[in-house]
């Protein structure tokens, strides 16, 4: 397997997130995760903490993780963020 435990439980977590099929507000649980994608924890842990980073989770205080929440002003403001990005980027690519 080319790809590492973790990368597989990323790229699969994150495929769920985007997808709705995890939706916002829900809870995550590493047994729960690891059973559903036949790993350990660990792996199922880094991934988790990477989608925090990433934005797609937010931290528990009580520990764990819950899928984020976007509303439509997070969806247009990425939008717009996204095109004076794409538009900066092509002026420096035409300089």
């Amino acid at each position: 397997m080319s790809k590492t435990l973790t990368e597989h439980a990323l790229i699969v977590l994150r495929q769920k997130i985007v997808s709705g099929t995890l939706v916002g507000g829900r809870r995550l649980y590493e047994v729960a995760l690891a059973q559903e994608l036949q790993i350990s924890r660990t792996p199922i842990r880094a991934a988790l903490s990477k989608l925090a980073e990433e934005g797609l989770l937010d931290r528990m205080h009580s520990g764990g993780f819950v899928v984020r929440r976007f509303d439509l002003r997070d969806v247009t403001d990425t939008i717009e963020l996204r095109g004076v990005l794409e538009g900066t980027a092509a002026r420096f690519a035409a300089e």
